[in-house]
């Protein structure tokens, strides 16, 4: 069953800030734009990552855009790990944004 951890804002463009302060242990995690970011999301794997190199970078997210009936497509990623349960942690990563302000929704299935 899906679960909210967190909606993630980026203050400052290359600050990126930890989805969560807490342990999170899950099985799947969600990060997804949020209907009206205007930038690119950052998905980072360390409190300094760097999204003018990439380092720390495991994945980006293009702007959500509008479709011809003006319904947003959100872009999102995910990682599950099926054969280990609670494998993953949302306190390991960061997120990271081009335009301040952006929000990444992060959610999860917990075991």
């Amino acid at each position: 069953m899906w679960h909210y951890v967190n909606r993630v804002i980026v203050v400052a463009s290359g600050t990126p800030v930890q989805v969560t302060s807490d342990h999170y242990p899950c099985q799947t995690l969600l990060f997804q734009q949020v209907e009206g970011n205007t930038g690119k999301l950052y998905i980072c794997d360390r409190s300094n990552a760097n999204i003018t190199t990439g380092v720390g970078v495991v994945a980006m997210l293009p702007p959500p855009s509008m479709g011809a009936t003006y319904a947003s497509v959100l872009p999102y990623v995910s990682v599950t790990i099926p054969s280990a349960p609670a494998a993953l942690n949302a306190i390991k990563y960061w997120i990271d944004a081009d335009v301040n302000g952006d929000k990444c929704q992060v959610s999860a299935v917990r075991n």
